[in-house]
């Protein structure tokens, strides 16, 4: 019997980006539902990180625009300051944030069919939208609104309009989702929208792995039983963890890999393995 050894040498990350990059990870857990009742902020993140992975070109447009936005609202908090030396500092913030917004909209036109889509897997008793705000007038390009704006922000010691002030609005036809929907409901569309993210990276060839804690919470086993379904269809690694046992009895099919795993005073021991075809031999 031969045996053979491969030993692979892999560079270790040089910064949290390179890291991202090479693995991505998709959390959906308890603190998702900010994305519907958190602020702006929460939501900008949540579409930066997929623009980051969709667009090679974004985090550079995205470092030098925060790096001008910095510096344009030092200026702005001297106090008196001369217009055209605010109009030069304008113009690299301009420049990049339009790359910023552009990348932005492109993503999420790209990211809505496949949240519609797998939404409508987990329920078919829903219908929401996504709309994507860019943080001014969308009549108006940014440096008609960085323009129209600068006398204000001069006033106020910071710019108050632009790509900082994005955001993704979810909806349904009788308004915001955080208002109209229930726990459970606001939970399958955060659901939808973290696996809609996932896989779009997956169609893109990217590996992802899925972190899901406490899942049976707020749905019921129907809905559970759906979205396990689903994060098992798009064959990427998932960790799933609850404090309820019973809860996690999943039906997952011949051609998955299975192993379960117990938490008992700081030791983890393994319950229950299975392998892909396995009960079919």
């Amino acid at each position: 019997m031969v045996r053979l050894t491969f030993v692979f040498k892999v560079s270790e990350p040089q910064s949290v980006v390179e890291l991202a990059e090479r693995l991505p990870v998709q959390l959906i857990n308890p603190d998702a539902f900010r994305l519907l009742e958190g602020s702006p902020s929460i939501r900008r993140q949540f579409i930066d990180w997929g623009v980051f992975h969709f667009d090679k070109d974004f985090i550079q447009a995205w470092r030098g625009w925060q790096k001008a936005l910095k510096q344009r609202n030092t200026l702005l908090r001297r106090g008196k300051i001369s217009l055209s030396l605010l109009a030069a500092f304008d113009q690299e913030l301009i420049r990049l944030g339009e790359q910023v917004n552009q990348s932005r909209r492109a993503y999420v036109e790209k990211l809505t069919p496949h949240f519609v889509k797998v939404l409508s897997l987990l329920t078919t008793e829903l219908s929401v939208s996504l709309q994507f705000f860019q943080g001014w007038d969308a009549q108006k390009s940014l440096q008609m609104a960085v323009e129209a704006g600068r006398e204000r922000d001069i006033e106020l010691g910071y710019t108050h309009t632009g790509p900082q002030r994005a955001d993704l609005r979810v909806k349904t036809a009788t308004g915001d989702a955080l208002d109209t929907l229930s726990r459970g409901q606001q939970k399958l569309v955060v659901s939808a929208l973290k696996i809609a993210q996932g896989q779009l990276l997956i169609d893109m060839g990217r590996p992802l792995v899925f972190l899901v804690d406490d899942l049976p919470a707020e749905l019921d086993a129907n809905h559970r039983q759906k979205l396990c379904q689903l994060l098992e269809s798009l064959n990427s690694q998932i960790f799933i963890t609850s404090v309820e046992p019973d809860t996690t009895d999943f039906t997952w099919a011949d051609t998955t890999d299975v192993r379960q795993f117990s938490m008992n005073n700081g030791e983890l021991s393994l319950i229950e393995q299975r392998f892909a075809g396995e009960l079919n031999e």
